[in-house]
């Protein structure tokens, strides 16, 4: 997976060290298929910090419900 990255001029070189590549067309650093993204963390954009917080959501991403009974009521007959 590849994933951009954010990183400032004054870290290019720390982030080069730990594997980030740079795209000339798009003018962005990336890293693809790496083993370890936490390395990464610092330049990862905030929609990737977000979801790998270690404490318990604010706001959960889904809801878990009861499924509804597939049972259907049957009317009897007379």
């Amino acid at each position: 997976m590849k994933i951009n990255l954010v990183v400032p001029f004054a870290d290019i070189q720390k982030a080069k060290k730990k594997g980030a590549q740079w795209n000339a067309q798009t003018k962005t650093w990336f890293v693809e298929n790496v083993e370890n993204i936490f390395d990464f963390m610092e330049w990862a954009p905030e929609r990737l910090k977000r979801a790998t917080t270690s404490g318990p959501l604010k706001h959960p991403p889904f809801v878990v419900t009861q499924p509804r009974s597939t049972r259907l009521k049957s009317k009897k007959r007379r």
